[in-house]
């Protein structure tokens, strides 16, 4: 049994964020598959605006919708700062995450310790829907790769091809400016989606709901870590 504040915010870290979006640290691979088709994505512009955590302590980028695309007034489109008007794609797949390999133990030792691709890793069970947002990559690499992966598993009844009857690898290298993400296609058999779960597919949020922030927001554990810290401070101190 873990003991300690600071056991609790390092295994914080490790852990994947309590958030509707697939999110993935440094050197982890989150194993996927397809719920929306490569026809069915959505995609749309946004603006990248600096914020602060539910604390107020910890500042980020988030993406927000340009309001331009509904005709409407957009305050970051007439912003002085010309880094909050300018646009940038994003595109929105519904996902399937069976779980994800992490390069680093869990402090309570309840992920499966497996051997991937010649390395070690530590394999925490998901099988949780989640939202893949992402933009079109470096270069397009991304975006390219979805599509290729799509032509490749055409067949008569996908013949502009399709993403749904395979498995992926979303990986991440690097962090900040440095951060890469890659799609790579599994090789081996497919693993079937559990049918209590398939059977929760139609009651999705439709995209759009994530796209122009028409959903709840989950604090993350790491939120909530910072959140009970400063209330033992606010108690002692």
């Amino acid at each position: 049994m873990p003991t300690g504040f600071d056991s609790m915010e390092r295994d914080s870290k490790n852990r994947s964020f309590d958030s509707p979006y697939l999110r993935v640290r440094a050197g982890d691979i989150a194993v996927i598959r397809f719920i929306t088709d490569i026809n069915d994505m959505e995609w749309g512009y946004f603006h990248e605006v600096k914020t602060r955590n539910r604390l107020g302590d910890r500042e980020f980028t988030d993406d927000v919708w340009c309001k331009m695309q509904d005709e409407e007034r957009c305050e970051c489109c007439e912003s002085t700062d010309p880094k909050a008007r300018k646009v940038k794609v994003r595109m929105f797949f519904n996902i399937f995450v069976f779980g994800i390999l992490h390069k680093e133990q869990d402090q309570d030792g309840k992920w499966q310790q497996v051997n991937y691709a010649g390395s070690r890793y530590w394999y925490e069970k998901m099988e949780q829907f989640k939202v893949l947002k992402t933009g079109p990559g470096s270069q397009g690499n991304i975006r390219e790769k979805i599509k290729a992966w799509a032509k490749r598993a055409a067949n008569a009844d996908f013949p502009d091809g399709t993403l749904i009857n395979k498995m992926y690898d979303w990986t991440r290298q690097g962090s900040g400016l440095d951060t890469i993400y890659d799609l790579i296609l599994r090789d081996g058999a497919v693993k079937e989606i559990p049918q209590a779960a398939k059977d929760m597919i139609p009651t999705l949020l439709p995209l759009s709901a994530y796209m122009k922030g028409e959903k709840e927001e989950v604090a993350t554990p790491e939120e909530t870590v910072e959140a009970v810290t400063k209330q033992v401070d606010d108690l002692f101190l």
